[in-house]
């Protein structure tokens, strides 16, 4: 798995179920919000893997979790 589908809620990201999470790693210049509608990241992005915010309709592999 190389990447994982995160949301950014407000000024919180957040993992796609809604929790949050307070690690960041973002690559050189990222956040940027290119074109003003990158509201998602990918991680383990290029050959630093580091975050990059993308695009959310843009298809990634994503990580599921499920409450125990």
């Amino acid at each position: 798995m190389d990447r994982a589908l995160m949301h950014k809620r407000r000024t919180q990201w957040t993992w796609s179920d809604g929790s949050p999470f307070n690690y960041l790693n973002w690559c050189g210049g990222e956040p940027n919000n290119a074109g003003g509608n990158q509201h998602c990241l990918q991680v383990n992005h290029g050959a630093e893997k580091c975050w990059d915010d993308y695009q959310c309709n843009t298809r990634k592999p994503s990580v599921c979790v499920k409450k125990a």
